[in-house]
């Protein structure tokens, strides 16, 4: 089975895991329409993450009260590297720089991450550290580091907590990449 059959995420971000547990529920309802890829909690809160077409997954959105919703986001045309990053399955190497970006809400850090892969960036890693809030960062690499430092500075003022890091150790890069 693909990792993604879909070309769309959804991201919830919620007040408590019992309204996390209500969300995953309405998308089994859906005759296999909409897919679970993850429900965890964070902290008090939780995430959940399901897959399906942009229009299933709106009306499933219209059902969520708005007072269990801290943030929600749908990325359209989602590149399925996001997904495979978010489970650790890519395998990259560190090219001339290390573009790093952090977010607390993992919607937007989904949409980031599929921008830079459709600008030709490579994901280096994902990881969203499911205890606390801003714990969830995302690692890029790519031989252009002006476009780098272009995206840099666009992330930055939307708010993301961004490093770009180039003239790399080998030995860095050794120890905690390749």
């Amino acid at each position: 089975m693909e990792i993604l059959d879909h070309s769309s995420v959804a991201v919830y971000h919620l007040t408590h895991v019992g309204a996390a547990y209500g969300i995953c529920n309405s998308a089994f309802k859906q005759n296999g329409k909409i897919k679970v890829l993850e429900m965890f909690p964070l902290g008090r809160e939780s995430v959940v993450l399901l897959a399906g077409a942009k229009d299933d997954l709106n009306q499933l959105s219209k059902k969520v009260r708005n007072s269990n919703l801290v943030e929600t986001m749908i990325i359209e045309d989602i590149d399925k590297e996001v997904i495979r990053g978010f489970y650790g399955l890519n395998d990259e190497r560190v090219d001339k720089f290390l573009l790093t970006i952090e977010h607390g809400f993992l919607g937007k850090l989904f949409s980031a991450s599929n921008e830079l892969l459709k600008a030709g960036f490579k994901m280096v890693e994902m990881n969203s550290l499911r205890a606390t809030p801003w714990q969830n960062f995302a690692s890029f690499t790519g031989s252009d580091l002006s476009l780098a430092k272009k995206m840099s500075g666009n992330f930055k003022e939307l708010g993301f907590r961004v490093t770009l890091l180039d003239n790399l150790s080998d030995s860095f890069v050794k120890h905690y990449f390749n």
